[in-house]
């Protein structure tokens, strides 16, 4: 057993959609959209959705994920 939590591809796909295709609406922004990326408390709390979601086996650990290398996930 390993401490720390090993995600999925599924997962890392997750969150980077949340990196590059979310955006928040911000009233206290003195731009004219008010819009912004998320912040990382956001983003923990979305991840934290998908957990409760889908489950901590299927989400950050499973045998599926440990059959491929971390290094080796599709991260961009």
């Amino acid at each position: 057993m390993c401490q720390f939590a090993i995600p999925t591809q599924e997962t890392v796909d997750y969150y980077l959609k949340l990196e590059n295709n979310v955006l928040v609406k911000d009233k206290n922004l003195k731009s004219k959209d008010y819009l912004r990326k998320m912040n990382r408390a956001e983003r923990e709390i979305a991840l934290w959705a998908l957990v409760k979601k889908f489950g901590h086996d299927k989400t950050f650990y499973s045998k599926k994920s440990r059959d491929k290398d971390i290094a080796d996930y599709k991260w961009r």
